[in-house]
């Protein structure tokens, strides 16, 4: 038989060590094909994200060395005659950092960024 359907998005965002590489990957299911992209939010404006690729209805985002300024909220959007589709997704990147305690230096600990909720955690 053959359906045709709007768009459903489902996306993955793992979380990142800084300096590391990553991907950010969205899966489409819909028929016929759907037109994907993922954008980036920033101060509540979509902003094209540039060097993704889609290949049988999934688009990948790679990051070959993760900085903190990668964290942030990402949007990946199909659409189809059918409909549209979106979703938001929090990239994270744990980011490495220094502190000074008693004029000693610690290098090199890992934390997470959560821009969405606003929150941090160290390791």
């Amino acid at each position: 038989m053959y359906f045709e359907d709007a768009p459903q998005v489902t996306i993955l965002a793992p979380v990142v060590d800084e300096t590391l590489s990553g991907a950010l990957s969205c899966n489409v299911s819909s028929n016929p094909t759907s037109t994907i992209a993922l954008y980036r939010i920033v101060s509540n404006l979509e902003e094209l994200v540039s060097g993704a690729t889609v290949r049988d209805n999934t688009l990948q985002y790679l990051i070959q060395t993760a900085s903190r300024e990668d964290s942030g909220v990402y949007r990946c959007t199909a659409i189809n005659h059918y409909g549209e589709d979106n979703i938001d997704r929090n990239l994270i990147v744990r980011c490495k950092y220094s502190h000074s305690y008693n004029n000693d230096v610690y290098f090199g600990q890992m934390f997470d960024i959560d821009i969405k909720h606003f929150s941090v955690h160290v390791y």
